[in-house]
């Protein structure tokens, strides 16, 4: 039974074959791989910590002028610059002639979700390009 504790050999493959039979290649893409995720890990905490709490900043664009038979059509596209979505988003387009409204349209995103777009349209009686558009967000809520 004395010979049971003594240490086995290398040819026998029971022991003494450990880590350095492990090759390069597969250390660097272990390395590789953890390196991959704590990179991930620290981008989720930093944008959890950093900016988790900024509300919704809703930028609106426009991005066609389109005569339809009904009128005219704005299409636009709100971008949240914030890190907390918003739903519900009530957009108003104007048309102004100095002071003087002339023509108003309100729509309702269902939700823009934080540092995306959502796109939309609004219709007008009257030609856009001849007044100035004023596109406003009115509100939100949250989700």
């Amino acid at each position: 039974m004395a010979g049971d504790d003594a240490p086995r050999d290398a040819e026998s493959g029971q022991k003494g074959a450990g880590a350095n039979d492990i090759p390069p290649l597969e250390w660097a893409v272990a390395m590789l791989g953890a390196g991959l995720v704590i990179a991930t890990l620290g981008y989720l905490l930093l944008l959890g910590i950093g900016h988790g709490q900024s509300p919704p900043d809703l930028q609106i664009t426009v991005q066609a002028y389109t005569a339809v038979e009904s009128g005219y059509l704005i299409e636009f596209e709100v971008f949240n610059r914030g890190y907390q979505p918003a739903a519900q988003v009530t957009v108003q387009g104007s048309l102004r002639a100095g002071d003087i409204e002339i023509e108003t349209s309100e729509t309702t995103l269902d939700y823009v979700p934080s540092q995306s777009w959502r796109g939309g349209g609004l219709y007008f009686a009257n030609d856009p390009r001849s007044y100035t558009l004023v596109l406003r967000p009115l509100g939100y809520q949250r989700p």
